[in-house]
């Protein structure tokens, strides 16, 4: 008594092949969608370069503006610029910060008449204006740490 195999090929009937073709179809969409996210979520904040043109009009859209004040020959710029491009780009874009950078590398006006302004000696620092106070941002100096920025920014809201 032996048993016998169907070799018969298997046959989706319509509605089958509509459904397999949806799992297919959702599976495809969320893995672009989580892709997407994972790609946008981790990407790190890029710079504008810093003016005090550039400083007053980000202010006036009503959000909070952190400058990266640096220069080339410093590594604790490099570790401050690093800082906050990688670690701190999600919560700075979740807050809507923006981030500009002041190169002091070419020790240019801009950024020596910033130095100036808000008394600082020693590089690197880092400053963070908020539209309320434009005036008087809270001032950092020397390699910054992730916690002491982002208290500063979750303080905001």
């Amino acid at each position: 008594m032996g048993s016998a195999v169907d070799s018969r090929p298997m046959q989706f009937r319509p509605a089958q092949f509509r459904l397999v073709k949806l799992f297919v179809v959702i599976g495809v969409a969320a893995l672009f969608c989580l892709g997407w996210r994972i790609r946008y979520v981790n990407r790190p904040v890029s710079f504008e370069p810093y003016s005090a043109q550039t400083l007053n009009e980000r202010l006036s859209t009503g959000k909070a503006v952190v400058v990266n004040i640096g220069a080339d020959w410093s590594l604790e710029s490099q570790l401050n610029q690093d800082t906050i491009s990688q670690q701190l780009g999600r919560p700075l874009r979740r807050h809507q910060v923006v981030t500009l950078e002041a190169d002091w590398t070419t020790r240019n006006k801009e950024t020596q008449s910033l130095l100036d302004k808000l008394g600082i000696t020693r590089l690197p620092a880092v400053a963070l204006f908020t539209p309320d106070s434009p005036d008087s941002p809270r001032v950092f100096t020397g390699p910054i740490s992730e916690e002491e920025l982002l208290n500063s920014i979750e303080e905001l809201h």
